[in-house]
């Protein structure tokens, strides 16, 4: 009684009672409390959470760090390799191959997988509105990201491929869809405290399921660090002149470029190509190879993912529709417009992406007439 009433006054009954169970618990010792106080306790949490913090070796978090390479006007250099570069550290990241294992291997949505797309039709029943369905027929209805044409698409495409000699007739070729969102978000409401976090999703699962934040569905992939002060102190220090805006534009889009060349790693590629063995949580072995379906960003992301200029001739990331047709959004016309003239990743492009890149190298400025003459048709940035 001593302790409850003299050592503090917050003290209450319902803190000597758990004080009473801890001491009448049967695996309590007092042998075990030799040796230790309250700072010895407390310097053991604090050794415990050091070394590993919020991203845990244990849970697949590894630091990593990228090299941005930084060109000036008027300065060349024989190829891209040999100018400066930016080290920038703190990039925090867990493999795709290793969130998709663990994915396939949760027993929680074991029987909640949607492994195989398909198409999902509703019958109209006798007493049905007329309305619902004029004509009486069967409508195809889309659900979920294992309804769509693209994901049925995918995975046909993967039927189609030949099996691996050594798989078991039993294994199952599947795909997993994989979702992407990546959003930078500002913690406070005084500050500049942010976090720029890249997460996944599996599609295999019902939206109902991933949009239950109980459900735990999201993986978080990384985590996009900020373009550190020192760059332009580095800047300063080895061309003995202030970063240009222009140059510093073109930092930021070659950072999350260069992270995601560090998340599609050769493991992922591989994986991609020639699919991954998993036992999932239902027991069924598969083979499982993933497919990016969808990434969901804010404008100014997808600029800096695609390489865009902002509010440009085409400003559109999928499509090069002109700026001047946007106000025919939502017309026939326009839907034509966006499947006629679509995006697409070609050897030419990359042949003038890669010559423009060239051309900044080796001197020539960013706004130049030499850099912008390959990418001017499409709205595109050098990077």
């Amino acid at each position: 009684f001593d302790w409850h009433y003299n050592a503090s006054l917050t003290k209450s009954k319902d803190d000597f009672d758990d004080l009473l169970d801890v001491l009448r618990s049967d695996d309590f010792s007092v042998d075990d409390l030799h040796g230790f106080s309250a700072q010895v306790g407390q310097d053991t949490l604090d050794a415990y959470t050091q070394p590993t913090g919020i991203f845990s070796a244990e849970d697949g978090w590894s630091e990593a760090s990228v090299a941005i390479p930084l060109p000036k006007p008027r300065c060349r250099y024989n190829s891209e390799e040999l100018a400066p570069h930016f080290e920038v550290d703190g990039v925090h990241h867990r493999r795709l191959t290793d969130l998709i294992r663990a994915a396939a291997e949760d027993t929680r949505f074991a029987d909640r997988y949607h492994w195989i797309p398909h198409m999902y039709f509703w019958q109209p029943t006798p007493d049905a509105p007329r309305s619902a369905s004029p004509s009486g027929e069967t409508i195809r209805i889309f659900t979920d990201v294992y309804n769509s044409d693209a994901a049925i698409r995918e995975f046909e495409a993967i039927r189609t491929r030949a099996r691996a000699p050594d798989d078991a007739p039993e294994v199952e070729y599947v795909m997993a869809p994989l979702l992407f969102w990546s959003d930078a978000t500002h913690l406070t409401s005084f500050g500049s405290a942010s976090l720029w976090p890249i997460y996944m999703y599996l599609g295999a699962l019902s939206k109902y399921t991933r949009g239950m934040p109980t459900e735990f569905a999201a993986h978080h992939v990384a985590y996009i660090p900020s373009l550190p002060d020192e760059l332009q102190d580095y800047y300063l220090h080895v061309y003995g002149t202030a970063i240009s805006s222009d140059i510093l534009t073109f930092c930021k889009r070659e950072l999350m470029q260069r992270i995601w060349m560090l998340l599609l790693d050769d493991e992922f590629l591989d994986a991609y190509e020639n699919g991954i063995l998993v036992t999932c949580g239902d027991g069924v072995t598969r083979r499982i190879f993933p497919r990016i379906l969808t990434y969901s960003a804010d404008y100014p992301e997808k600029i800096l993912l695609t390489a865009l200029k902002p509010l440009s001739k085409h400003p559109c990331p999928r499509c090069l529709v002109s700026k001047d047709d946007m106000c025919l959004s939502g017309t026939p016309d326009d839907m034509r417009n966006r499947q006629v003239n679509m995006r697409t990743d070609t050897p030419a492009l990359a042949r003038d992406i890669k010559r423009a890149r060239k051309l900044l190298f080796q001197g020539a400025s960013l706004s130049s007439k030499r850099v912008q003459a390959s990418l001017e048709s499409r709205s595109l940035n050098p990077c």
